[in-house]
């Protein structure tokens, strides 16, 4: 089970793998239980069939409307729940493999992908129907610990030796930042340990914290 915060902080979301005999494939769905902060009612619900795993983006109290990835380990989608009729009420074509990032306003959802070229990060404008914008990382590396700024303008992200993650990693190359307006990324912060990682920002997007 996981829990987390919708974006007003007024509600919880439960996160719950369930045992469910109408789920023919695995015998196990995932529900998702919106919760008062104030007194713990139930505030609705939803239940996503004979799924095993999914990455919540957003939950958003007041619209009563969670966004998430029903299959994030390779994506091809992003889903919209509807908490009080438990349906399924949008999705928005966007590929990626891991774990997303979505901004904090909600509107730009950052994937990484690994065509024939070479890993890229794809930038997704969820508001909008144009291809995603992309920066190709350096040859034969991949990126993990995406990490937006509160301000929505950057986003951090911790590069890795590797095509992809599955590719033997003897090095990390680093602490790089993208800058979603240019769509262009530097290093700040040379980090060859590949137990260091990307806690989050400051409030005020000046800082990056991390461990090394």
């Amino acid at each position: 089970a996981e829990v987390r915060w919708g974006v007003a902080g007024q509600a919880l979301l439960h996160i719950a793998l369930i045992p469910d005999p109408a789920a023919s494939a695995s015998g196990r769905s995932i529900e998702l239980r919106a919760l008062s902060a104030d007194d713990g009612r139930e505030l609705g619900r939803a239940r996503i069939p004979d799924a095993h795993s999914l990455q919540v983006l957003r939950y958003d109290e007041q619209q009563g409307r969670v966004m998430l990835l029903t299959q994030p380990e390779a994506f091809d989608h992003v889903a919209w729940y509807n908490l009080v009729s438990g349906e399924q009420t949008g999705a928005f074509p966007a590929e990626g493999v891991g774990e997303a990032a979505l901004s904090p306003d909600g509107r730009y959802l950052l994937a990484e992908q690994f065509p024939d070229t070479g890993t890229v990060l794809a930038l997704y404008d969820l508001n909008g129907h144009s291809a995603p914008r992309v920066w190709q990382h350096p040859a034969d590396a991949h990126s993990v610990y995406h990490r937006w700024s509160p301000d929505g303008r950057y986003v951090a992200y911790m590069l890795r030796e590797g095509s992809t993650f599955a590719a033997e990693s003897t090095r990390g190359l680093g602490v790089w930042v993208l800058d979603i307006e240019t769509m262009q990324a530097q290093r700040i912060l040379e980090d060859e340990s590949l137990a260091s990682l990307l806690v989050g920002w400051t409030p005020d997007s000046a800082y990056l914290l991390g461990y090394h």
